[in-house]
């Protein structure tokens, strides 16, 4: 579609907001078609390659991580399952956010084989099967995860639909956020952080050891070895020519610029350095220092 027919487009839909919302509900139900039919038990594969499950932290390039993965894994006939992505737009209930026995009623959905579950941004508690799929943990230094969330919250992200029942929850965080600035911000989110890293330490990290942990920064550093680790652990026998291709982008995609408006707002390790007061970063330092020493930001 030409540049000026998109804009022409934003300008109807700025006019008919019903109308922008009830499109962005069908497309919603389209990109979730299978997710969908897989909780209704209804979809079915015949692909045998082992599941992989891809687990990170919210602003760890997840939704970027993810489409490479789909790309990668449809090559060998795998189906994308975004459960988290579904849940943020329905009433359907967060996995991560699941105590151990309440998940007992969504057991069913975890298959083996065939699948890509991703992207999740926490841990699961206790997945059927685990122990014989490709998992993927990715993970980026807490206190970026912090500075990048309080834009993406304030400023960037998408707002639920509006039969989402995560919908209220979001815009009071927005509301905060915007209220409150940065350092009061990350402050009262360091504690959802430190228990999500706990709940991973909990459920992945402590009982299991067949995990591939690859941090953000190291996607950053070097991209082309980086996707080629995934690969190779994932067991995923992707074409030179497609990597090629996937390393090209992610060099075009980087942003030059800062803007706190996109979604890809900077992508720089280290920024919390220049966005957070002295006394916020050593009360970071000191809140989250067994994520940091774990993943080795220290």
């Amino acid at each position: 579609m030409k540049k000026k027919h998109i804009i022409n487009l934003k300008k109807i839909l700025g006019r008919f907001p019903w109308l922008k919302e009830k499109l962005r509900s069908m497309r919603h139900q389209y990109r979730y078609k299978n997710t969908r039919q897989l909780i209704r038990g209804r979809h079915q594969t015949n692909c045998t390659h082992r599941s992989i499950m891809h687990f990170s932290f919210n602003k760890a390039a997840t939704q970027y991580i993810k489409s490479i993965l789909v790309r990668c894994s449809s090559e060998a006939g795998l189906t994308h399952i975004g459960l988290n992505e579904y849940a943020f737009h329905t009433s359907f209930p967060f996995m991560d956010h699941l105590a151990k026995e309440k998940l007992k009623d969504y057991q069913y959905i975890f298959k083996s084989s065939g699948y890509l579950y991703s992207v999740f941004g926490g841990m699961v508690a206790e997945v059927p099967g685990i122990e014989k799929c490709k998992v993927i943990l990715v993970v980026r230094d807490p206190r970026d995860i912090l500075v990048s969330g309080y834009y993406s919250m304030a400023y960037s992200h998408q707002i639920p639909l509006m039969e989402s029942s995560k919908r209220k929850n979001f815009l009071d965080k927005r509301s905060y956020a915007q209220e409150f600035g940065i350092d009061k911000y990350v402050k009262r989110e360091s504690d959802k952080l430190l228990e999500n890293y706990l709940r991973y330490e909990k459920y992945l990290l402590d009982p299991y050891d067949h995990y591939h942990i690859t941090r953000y920064e190291d996607m950053i550093d070097d991209f082309r070895q980086w996707l080629i680790d995934i690969l190779s652990y994932c067991e995923l026998d992707v074409d030179y020519i497609l990597i090629d291709e996937l390393v090209s982008a992610q060099h075009q995609k980087a942003p030059k610029d800062e803007n706190k408006f996109k979604h890809r707002r900077r992508g720089k390790p280290g920024d919390y350095g220049n966005k957070l007061k002295p006394e916020t970063i050593a009360f970071l330092n000191e809140k989250l220092e067994a994520m940091l020493v774990r993943f080795n930001y220290v």
